[in-house]
Parts: C-alpha cells; sequence; structure tokens
C-alpha cells in the first residue's frame, strides 16, 4: 500500500457500510446533510485511513468529524501496486465533537460527501478520457504518414510520430481472470468458507438466550408443519470439517473479516445490514426471517447460495431447498348446499399450480413447507411474488376452506368477489361456481349548461359490480386503476384537461368550442359517458376576415362623434363588447345569439392599439365614442386600418391637415415683422398660425439656436394684424367692435373661414386681450429686446415686479398692450392677477421651468385662461417622459389629459425597457402639436460644432485625497440606499462633495488647499494656448466657488474677463459688456448661463463640470453655436478620470437615447430610458460601487 500520508482525492467507499455503523435513520439524515452542503472541505490519510472534515449543525459553530476507514477485503485482493485510492474502503468508526459523540448523522454525511467528490472527480476524469481518445484529421494524417514509413522498413516510433511516448496496454489476464472466477498468481486464497445455518424452531421471543436461540422443532412439530419459524445463523467449517457456530454472530459481519472467503464473508455482511436497515434492534447469534419485511432477503439468499454460501439443515432438518417465486390466489367451489368453499392457491411465474396444502407463511415475504423423505426432513422455503396481506397468512394455516353460507352468496359474488379480483387472482378450478362478469368502469361527464354561456362539468367514474358512483379524485382502494388510467388518456387526447378534477366550470368562447367541438368527441369514446343539463345553444365559429368602418360627424365645443363599426361573416360585433374585450386583452369574444370568434386577426390586432389608447381619451365611453380636435394622428391611423371611412367634411377641411405641415395654409408673413425668415422659420410660423387659428395648442421644440423666438413674435404680429383686419371688415360691414368684450370671440376673417371649415372656435379677433409671455426672470429683458427689434410694432409690456411692490394693479399695466412679458416667479406670485383676466394666448418660454406637475408655478399656468398656448423649449424632455407630459398638460390640455394613464400607457412601458416600440406611437401622436427641427438638418449655412471630452489624470496628491474621501463616503451611502427618498439629501450631498473634489480640492475645504487642481492646471495649459490663437472663450462651471477660483487664477494671469452668476446685478450690462468688448473670457454659472443668451462672439467652449443632465450642458453650448455664428464651435467637455464624473459622463449618455428615440433623432429603440431621480442602483454605479 502506497505510503503517502494525505491526498486531496476521496477513497471508494462501500455505501452498505455507512448505513451498517450509523444505522438507517442516522444515515438517512446525513444524507440529507451532504446533499444540502453542510459538509466542508473533505480530507483523507491514506496512511492511518483518516477521513476528516467539519459539518455545520445547529449551532454557530461546526463539528470537527474523524472517520476511520479500513480496506474492504476485496480490497486486500487487487494486485500490488494498486492505487490505495482506487481500491475500496468502508468505515469502521466515527467520531464527531457533537453531543452524540460517535456514529451520529455527522459521520454518515461526511462518509456521503467523500462519496459524492470521488463520483464527481470521476466524471471529469472520464470526460478527458474521451476527450483523450477523440482522433482529429490531423491526427490521422500523421498516422497515415507514419504507416507508410513503417510499410517502407523506417523507424517504428508509434503513431504519434518519432520520440512518442506509448501507453501501456492493459494486461488481460488482470480484467478477465477475476471475472472468470479465476485465481491469479497474485490473489491469496481465502482462509475459511462461510455458511448460513437454517432451522426450524417452535418460538420466536427475543428473550430467549441469544448465543443458543431458540429451541429447534422436534419431529412431532415438524410432521405437523404449523406455526413455525425459520431461523438463521452463521456458521464457518469447525476443525473436522463440520459446519460449526464457532462463537460467530452476526453483527462480526458488520465490518469485513479477512480470515474468510470474500464473497462469503460479504454475502453475510449483506444479509445482517439488510436486517439493521430494517430493524433498529436485532439480535446477534441469529435471525428470524419472519423478522425481515423486504422481499429483498431472498434475493440476497439466493445471491449467497449462487456466491457458494451453503444453506445448511440444523436441528431436525436434514435438506434446505430455496424454490422459485410463487403469487397467491384464491379458489372458489361449490361446497353442496348452495355453499361456498374458499381456499388459497399458488401459481407460479408460469401460472402452474403449486401445491398450497402444505405452505406455511413466513411473515409478510413468504412460505416454508416441511416434507418428509427418506433422508430426514427437509425445509422448502418459497418466495412471495408479493407480499401477503394477514387475511391470507389466515387462509394458508387454517387446515379448512373458508365457508361461505347459502345466505351470504350474493353478497359474495355481487358485492365481495369484484373487489376481491382487484387484489387477488379469483378462479374456480373446478368450473363448479359462474363468477360473474361485469361491465368494465366508466368515466361519467355531465355537462350542465347555464344562462350567459356557462358550463358545469361534473366527472366521475361509474362502477357495475355492484352499481356505485365514484367521484374523480376520491379514494377508493377497490378501484380498477388501470383501466381508468386507459380511459382517462383516451380522453384526455381529445380534451386535456377532461377528468382531471370532480368539478370544472367553462364560460365564454371555451364554453362554445368545448359543446360545438370536444363534447361529440368525448360521447363517441368507448368507455365515455356524456349527459346534458339544461340549454344547450347552437354555437357556431365566425372565420370570415373581419370588416372596419369608420366615420366622424362634427357636433358642438370642438368634438366630433366617431362611428366604429366592426362585421364578421354579416354578424355586426356591439361594438362596447368588442371595445371592452379588446382593451381588457381577451383573445375570443361571443355573441348573444351563441356565434364566436378569435380575436387573433391581425385586424384586430392593430384595433385593440388603437382602443387601447382611446381608452385614455377624455369624453370617450365604448357607448358613445367621441374624439376632440387634439386627437388627429389618432384618427389618421384608425382611417389607415378600416375598410370603408365616412369623413365629415368639417373635420377634413380643418383638423386633417394637421396630419402633414405640408397640407396647412400659408398666411403672408405680418407686414410688421422686421426680420427675413429662413425657410424652415416661415414654416414653423405656417404651423404656429393655424394652431392659432384653430385655438389649439403646441410645443415649438427647434433645436437651440434656430430662432424659436422669431417665429413666436411672427405669430404674435399675424395675430395682431389679423385682430385688425377683423374690426376693420365688421366695421365697413357697420358692426361696432368696441362693444366686443374681452371674452367674447368675433367671427372668423373670411379667409381663415375658408381655410378651416370654421369647425372651431377661433382665437379672438376682436378686442383688447393681449398675449402673455412668460420667461425666466433673467430672460424677460432679451425678450423686450427681441421684440423691439423684430416687431417694433408690437406694444409690448414688461411686468417685472408684483401687485405689491408696483403698487398699481395688472390690469393697469396691461391696458392696451399687444404683448405682456413677465416671469415664471411673478406668475406664480401674482396667480390670481392673472387668472383673474382673459388672454388673447399664453407663450412659455423655456417651458422646461413647468416640467415638474406638482410645482405651483406648474399648477398657475394651467389654470391662465387662454384659448391657445406654445410652449417654447429645446428641451421638451430633460429626464424623464413625465417632463415632456407637464408641458402637454398646459399647452395642449386635451392631448393626453390624465397623467396616470399616460404612465401605465407610455412612461413606463417606454422607460422599464418592456415596450420601447410604444415611442413610435407616442411620436404620431406628437407629431400634429409638437414641431422639432435639428440645426444639422435646417440650418445647414451654421459652422460645425465640434465637441471632445479631455480626460485629466489626477495627480498624485489629487488622486490619493479623492480615493481616501472616496472610500469613506462610499461606506455612508450605501448604508443609506434601502431608503433612497427618505435620504436623498444626504446622498445628494455625498453625490455633490466628490464632484467638487474631483474639480478642485481647494473649494471644499480650506484643509485642501496645497492640494493642487488637475484639471485647473490642465485648464490653464489649453486656455492659453486658445487664447494665443486670438479665440474668445466662455467657461461654463456648476460650481460658483470654482469659477471665482478660475477668476483668480486669470487676475494672476492677466486675462481679462466677464463673470456671470444667479447673483450678478446687472446681468444684461455684463452680457452686452462681453458681446461689445475684448474680454477674451467669460465665467458663467450653468444655470445662470445656460439659456435666454446669445454669445456668439465666442467661438470656444469648456465644460468644467459635467452635470447630469445632457439637456442642460447642450443649451450651454448652443449660446454660442447659433444663428449668427460664423466660426467652427470647439466645444471642450473635461472629466477627470477615475472619479464620479466618469459614470456622470454616462449617465448623459443614456438620458440622450431616450430624447433621441423620442424626437426621432436616434433609433426607435428607446432602450436606455430611465427615470428623472437617481436610482439605488444609479447611485451605485456612480460610486463605483460594482467595480
Amino acid at each position: 500500500m502506497a505510503s503517502d500520508s494525505s491526498s486531496s482525492r476521496t477513497p471508494r467507499i462501500d455505501t452498505d457500510a455507512i448505513r451498517a455503523v450509523v444505522g438507517a435513520t442516522s444515515a438517512s439524515r446525513g444524507f440529507q446533510y451532504a446533499s444540502t452542503s453542510r459538509v466542508g472541505r473533505v480530507g483523507f490519510d491514506v496512511e492511518t485511513g483518516l477521513l476528516t472534515a467539519q459539518v455545520a449543525g445547529s449551532v454557530p459553530r461546526p463539528y470537527r468529524v474523524r472517520v476511520r476507514l479500513q480496506p474492504t477485503v476485496a480490497a486486500n485482493l487487487q494486485p500490488e501496486g494498486t492505487d490505495p485510492l482506487e481500491m475500496e474502503w468502508e468505515p469502521v468508526h466515527g467520531e464527531c465533537t457533537c453531543p452524540v459523540g460517535t456514529d451520529c448523522k455527522h459521520v454518515a454525511a461526511v462518509c456521503y460527501r467523500a462519496v459524492r467528490l470521488r463520483s464527481d472527480d470521476a466524471l471529469g476524469r472520464a470526460k478527458a478520457d474521451l476527450a483523450a481518445m477523440i482522433t482529429t484529421g490531423e491526427e490521422l494524417a500523421a498516422r497515415s504518414g507514419t504507416s507508410g514509413a513503417r510499410g517502407t522498413g523506417g523507424d517504428d516510433d508509434g503513431p504519434a510520430g518519432p520520440g512518442a511516448p506509448r501507453t501501456p496496454a492493459t494486461d488481460w489476464r488482470r480484467i478477465m481472470e477475476p471475472l472468470a472466477g479465476l485465481q491469479t498468481s497474485s490473489v491469496r486464497t481465502p482462509q475459511a468458507p462461510l455458511a448460513i445455518g437454517v432451522e426450524l424452531v417452535a418460538e420466536s421471543s427475543r428473550s430467549m438466550y441469544q448465543q443458543w436461540g431458540p429451541a429447534g422443532a422436534g419431529e412431532d412439530r415438524l410432521r405437523a408443519g404449523r406455526g413455525l419459524f425459520v431461523l438463521l445463523r452463521p456458521l464457518k467449517r469447525g476443525a473436522k470439517g463440520t459446519w460449526i457456530k464457532g462463537g460467530l454472530t452476526w453483527k462480526q459481519f458488520q465490518y469485513p473479516r479477512a480470515e474468510f472467503d470474500p464473497a462469503h464473508e460479504r454475502a453475510l455482511r449483506l444479509v445482517y445490514r439488510q436486517l439493521m436497515a430494517e430493524d433498529t434492534y436485532p439480535t446477534d447469534a441469529w435471525i428470524m426471517l419472519n423478522n425481515f419485511d423486504s422481499p429483498r432477503i431472498w434475493q440476497l439468499l439466493e445471491e449467497a447460495e449462487r456466491s457458494g454460501v451453503e444453506l445448511v439443515a440444523q436441528g431436525s432438518l436434514a435438506e434446505v431447498v430455496l424454490e422459485e417465486p410463487v403469487h397467491v390466489g384464491l379458489d372458489v367451489r361449490e361446497a353442496g348446499g348452495g355453499e361456498l368453499a374458499v381456499s388459497p392457491r399458488l401459481l407460479t411465474a408460469a401460472d402452474e399450480e403449486a401445491d398450497a396444502s402444505d405452505a406455511h407463511p413466513v411473515g409478510r415475504i413468504g412460505f416454508y413447507r416441511v416434507r418428509e423423505t427418506d433422508g430426514g426432513f427437509a425445509v422448502h422455503l418459497v418466495p412471495a411474488a408479493q407480499a401477503l396481506a394477514e387475511p391470507v397468512q389466515h387462509l394458508l394455516e387454517s387446515e379448512e376452506s373458508l365457508t361461505v353460507p347459502q345466505s351470504d352468496r350474493a353478497d359474495f359474488l355481487e358485492r365481495v368477489y369484484p373487489r376481491l379480483k382487484s387484489q387477488l387472482e379469483v378462479a374456480s378450478t373446478d368450473g363448479s361456481v359462474d363468477l360473474p362478469e361485469f361491465e368494465p368502469p366508466t368515466l361519467r361527464l355531465q355537462a350542465d349548461f347555464q344562462p350567459d354561456h356557462q358550463v358545469e362539468l361534473y366527472w366521475s367514474w361509474l362502477y357495475f359490480d355492484p352499481p356505485r358512483q365514484v367521484e374523480v379524485g376520491s379514494r377508493d382502494a377497490l378501484r380498477d386503476a388501470a383501466h381508468e388510467q386507459r380511459v382517462a388518456a383516451r380522453a384526455a387526447e381529445v380534451w386535456p384537461r377532461a377528468g382531471r378534477t370532480a368539478r370544472q366550470s367553462l364560460e365564454g368562447v371555451a364554453a362554445a368550442r368545448f359543446s360545438e367541438t370536444v363534447l361529440p368527441q368525448l360521447a363517441a369514446l368507448e368507455n365515455v359517458r356524456v349527459d346534458v343539463t339544461g340549454e344547450r345553444p347552437d354555437y357556431r365559429e365566425l372565420t370570415a376576415v373581419p370588416r372596419i368602418e369608420v366615420g366622424t360627424k362634427a357636433t358642438q365645443n370642438d368634438w366630433f362623434d366617431l362611428g366604429v363599426q366592426v362585421s364578421v361573416d354579416g354578424h355586426v360585433l356591439p361594438f362596447a363588447e368588442l371595445f371592452t374585450a379588446l382593451v381588457h386583452g381577451k383573445t375570443t369574444l361571443i355573441l348573444m345569439d351563441g356565434s364566436y370568434l378569435s380575436l387573433d386577426h391581425p385586424a384586430f390586432e392593430k384595433l385593440r392599439a388603437l382602443l387601447s389608447e382611446a381608452a385614455t381619451l377624455q369624453e370617450w365611453t365604448p357607448e358613445s365614442q367621441q374624439v376632440s380636435k387634439h386627437q388627429v394622428a389618432f384618427w389618421e391611423d384608425l382611417k389607415d386600418l378600416a375598410d370603408e371611412v365616412q369623413e365629415d367634411p368639417a373635420w377634413t377641411a380643418a383638423m386633417g391637415r394637421l396630419a402633414a405641415v405640408d397640407r396647412l395654409p400659408d398666411p403672408e408673413v405680418p407686414a410688421g415683422l422686421r426680420a427675413d425668415l429662413r425657410p424652415y422659420q416661415r414654416e414653423g410660423f405656417r404651423w404656429l398660425a393655424f394652431l392659432y387659428e384653430l385655438g389649439l395648442g403646441g410645443i415649438l421644440a427647434d433645436d437651440m439656436g434656430l430662432g424659436k423666438t422669431v417665429q413666436t413674435l411672427a405669430l404674435l404680429c399675424h395675430a395682431k394684424e389679423r385682430r385688425i383686419a377683423a374690426g376693420e371688415a365688421l366695421t365697413a360691414a357697420g358692426g361696432e367692435t368696441d362693444g366686443a368684450s374681452a371674452g367674447e370671440a368675433a367671427p372668423a376673417a373670411p379667409a381663415v373661414a375658408e381655410a378651416t371649415g370654421a369647425v372651431a372656435d377661433p382665437a379672438p379677433v376682436v378686442g383688447e386681450e393681449p398675449f402673455l409671455v412668460v420667461a425666466p426672470s433673467s430672460v424677460v429683458s432679451v425678450w423686450a429686446a427681441e421684440a423691439a427689434k423684430f416687431a417694433p410694432g408690437l406694444d409690448v409690456r414688461v411686468v417685472d415686479q408684483t401687485s405689491r411692490k408696483r403698487r398699481t394693479p395688472l390690469e393697469e399695466e396691461v391696458a392696451g398692450a399687444d404683448v405682456v412679458v413677465t416671469s415664471y416667479t411673478l406668475l406664480r406670485i401674482d396667480a390670481k392677477e392673472y387668472h383673474a383676466r382673459q388672454w388673447a394666448g399664453m407663450v412659455l418660454d423655456e417651458a422646461q421651468f413647468i416640467k415638474n406637475r406638482t410645482a405651483k408655478v406648474h399648477q398657475v399656468a394651467r389654470d391662465v385662461r387662454a384659448p391657445f398656448r406654445l410652449a417654447i423649449t429645446g428641451t421638451p424632455m430633460e429626464n424623464s417622459l413625465a417632463d415632456l407630459w407637464a408641458l402637454l398638460d398646459v399647452a395642449v390640455s386635451g392631448l393626453f389629459p390624465s397623467h396616470r394613464l399616460f404612465r401605465e400607457e407610455y412612461i413606463n412601458p417606454i422607460e422599464g425597457g418592456e415596450h420601447p416600440e410604444r415611442i413610435e406611437r407616442l411620436r404620431r401622436r406628437l407629431r400634429p402639436f409638437m414641431l422639432r427641427r435639428a440645426k444639422e438638418l435646417v440650418a445647414k449655412d451654421l459652422p460645425p460644432k465640434q465637441e471632445q471630452v479631455l480626460s485629466v489624470e489626477l495627480e498624485a496628491a489629487h488622486r490619493k485625497l479623492y480615493d481616501r474621501v472616496l472610500q469613506r463616503e462610499r461606506r455612508k451611502v450605501l448604508g443609506l440606499l434601502d431608503d433612497v427618498d427618505g435620504n436623498r439629501f444626504t446622498i445628494f450631498k455625498s453625490l455633490t462633495l466628490l464632484r467638487m473634489l474631483a474639480l478642485a480640492p481647494s473649494i471644499v475645504d480650506d484643509q485642501y488647499a496645497s492640494v493642487p487642481s488637475s484639471k485647473m492646471e490642465r485648464f490653464l495649459d489649453d486656455l492659453t494656448e486658445v487664447l494665443g490663437e486670438g479665440h474668445r472663450v466662455i467657461v461654463f462651471s456648476q460650481f460658483t466657488t470654482f469659477l471665482k477660483t478660475v477668476g483668480e487664477e486669470l487676475d494672476h494671469l492677466g486675462v481679462d474677463y466677464a463673470y456671470l452668476d444667479g447673483s450678478t446685478r446687472r446681468r444684461a450690462e455684463v452680457i452686452q459688456g462681453f458681446r461689445e468688448g475684448d474680454a477674451p473670457v467669460f465665467l458663467i454659472s450653468l444655470k445662470a448661463g445656460g439659456f435666454g443668451l446669445t454669445l456668439t462672439e465666442a467661438d470656444y467652449v469648456f465644460l468644467m463640470d459635467p452635470w447630469w443632465n445632457p439637456a442642460a450642458e447642450a443649451q450651454a453650448v448652443d449660446r454660442a453655436h447659433r444663428i449668427g455664428q460664423d466660426r467652427t464651435v470647439m466645444v471642450y467637455r473635461m472629466v477627470s478620470e477615475g472619479t464620479i464624473e466618469e459614470k456622470v459622463l454616462d449617465m448623459q449618455r443614456r438620458k440622450a437615447e431616450l430624447f433621441g428615440a423620442l424626437m426621432d433623432e436616434a433609433d426607435d429603440s428607446g432602450a436606455g430610458a430611465f427615470t428623472d431621480s437617481l436610482t439605488a442602483d444609479d447611485i451605485r454605479e456612480l460610486l463605483g460601487a460594482d467595480d
């Protein structure tokens, strides 16, 4: 045996021996422990035979386990040099630190775990060996070449080529001789054979002295035969060659015994282990055959005989015979006088009759017979093919047949016999009794049809032996399970749910299809009976292609009645029912007359999508379908689906034009506009004018720098000239314009009426109502300046103070004005005054200021009384589609009235990635009411914009400080992520700290003033080079402390600069000073200068720190890259490597994907969309928690 003291591999362990050592219960529990990963690393010392491991128990500290193994007898017969780990080992004893201490379930767990590890290792090596056996094409070619050389007498170095090692062939004798039962010179001869003594005894009490056992049965008891027990004991050869007890006990075979023939020893050990598995407290010196419950003992005795173990007759016995198994049946005969005699019969596997007269039961497992011959008494041991029930044992022990009186004959044959024959083979061997035959069980289905297309199904089995009804699923030991399974299988082929439960319910189309197709097939099956109760409708499936007809009809208040009619096979489907079925995702529909149809047709799928959207529309119900003037795109989609369309002329003349801008009227550019509109600006003006004529709202979302303000001013001029023209027309007709009230609408001008068909109330054309323009405070003055420049004919009033501060009411300030310009702040503060009067229209510039639907400013803007509303913004969606809804709620309030439904239909499916295709549907709905053009497409004369990310590597001191603070903040923030909303302020504070630290340590705390800013040094180097080439530069940062630090550095370098942040007074003067002055650098905080500025004098932009919102940065960049710029604009985003800034940049890209998908500026997937607030996963990403 090898002396290698330790091994990472485990030995082969006899699993039967595990159970023998620890017992059946502990073995079972140990196996469960091993299967649930409770066993730690297993070690094995070959020299000492110790198997060690730790096992997790019910206490915190695992138990330490040591199991002593020894090679089996078969292992000792292996040839010399055999690897010990390839031998078979068996446990002898186990120790554990648990309360039990020895041979416990933890010992079993370690053994079973070792068995599993070896199995896994063997499987891995087998796969490797199999792979090595596979010959590749290259190897075949090489072998072919080698064989050629061999044939010419060249060197033969094997198929793998010269020098390749040979694989030694296995000696065939080592495999075949032991298999043939032959001994080789290396196998030791066993010292002694073994036998099993068999004796019949008259008692089986365990209280007897176990060494000697119960007293054997004498000849008289053997002749009587009954009431004896079969005793088994181990025997060995004595010195005189006879079989003796020799002090052997069964327990001694718990472990291998090297002094005996290994095959004999193993046979006896398996017998004892079988008893151990069944009996917790077996005897030692002898065992009783009737103590076994499992018929496996017969197999073990048979295998023992085949291995050479003799069954030795003992006591008064002369011979032991082990017979073939038999099974028990019953024989029923006439006994005279109408009585029946029932007796047991034994049948061989070939159904041949075996004598049952002298067969006596051995417990539940078999029989014994005692027969006297010339040589003495012989015991015949007969296995039972099936377990012997206790009544059968009584029949066998009885000396007489069982008598059934004549009065009970009918009860026996009609009630008892049918059940008996399902348990035993019952026959009348002499033909004296005619045993009745019964119809096989029938599967019964009772189908009870009820109103509203419902059917209740009741399943049961009808038995006729005697007649009875058995509910499906009930327990009845006397049922013919095999027959039921065959019938149920045939029924399941017709309908898979047949007979699964006793009661089933079907309704609607399911009930119709079942009645029409399934019931007839079930009724045709053999052994199946169908009973129908209730009134069964005449169901019929409609399979023709659906025909869809739609139409509109004008009503009052800008609403149109919508008619939708769907017919199939001439049946007009009730629209309310069809609508409900489609919207709720049903795939079938059943009509009152019993007709039904599938809704899987492509036409229904398209209609389903449209009607699901219709369910979100205001004033829409299945019984009364209406669409408003905002639902242009919805109607167009419905028309595309329909087979026949009947469109109201009024709708066609007006609203239908919104489906395509090129179909809009083309009004003259107002004479009062002092600007040459570019082609795309003129197209924008046409669109705005048409919305205004119809009293609709919209969102002008052109790319930043394309002149949204001048397009809006063109509309305001148009509105004024239209009002004047209408007033003159009325005057010429003798009308009085002065009599029109502020809120009253006059008839449309003739040209407008002709163009629109006068289907909607137009915006007021007579009266004094001005337009209200609302803008950020910093942009109010810009609006006034732009109006003075491009529309000097407009009376523009700027309201830049509250009523309390002005000490004059709003009505006085705006009297006679064409346009009133105020800020969002003042609109919110003086909301009552702005709500108190009627406005000709409302323009919301930089409309992203109302993107929060819960903010007061949003609610105030929504309640302004204006028939026309226009939202102006280059970023209608900054973070989420919720931003877009907030703008639509104010500007186009009838398009998506319900935020909840918009969230369910669009926000969640698109941003969650579940239905990104809905972005296309949303674009179609928005198209008539939102106009956006990109600079690359419409302002091709604008010089290019080149953007570049400048990665800044942190210097050593800067890096060390950042990493130290990052670890501290990461630990803090990750502990707060279970409640992101509740801890949002603390989390945002930590993220802001890291962003500032990546920018410049000195702006975080004075104690870091000695740590230089890597980004500042890089910026100043680049800035010096740019200024040296004569360029002008805008520098954006979100941190005013950093901008001031930059200003200090520029002062030190002697570079002149302008400065603007939220606290700057005389903002317009500062901006104008830079535009007209010579300062080469403009330092601007991102929020103060991200909108409302035109700074085309600069052609270089530095973004010093990335912001979460890419739209805010894009707005800042477009201060320089807009109409009027004649040089290439260079944009540099400075990002510190290995910091939170890189993570922020990644988030920017994802946000941009959703905006691009919505505006059709990217693919249609909508991938990457996410919500406006940072999630826990976003925060982990920013902190690099997943790195």
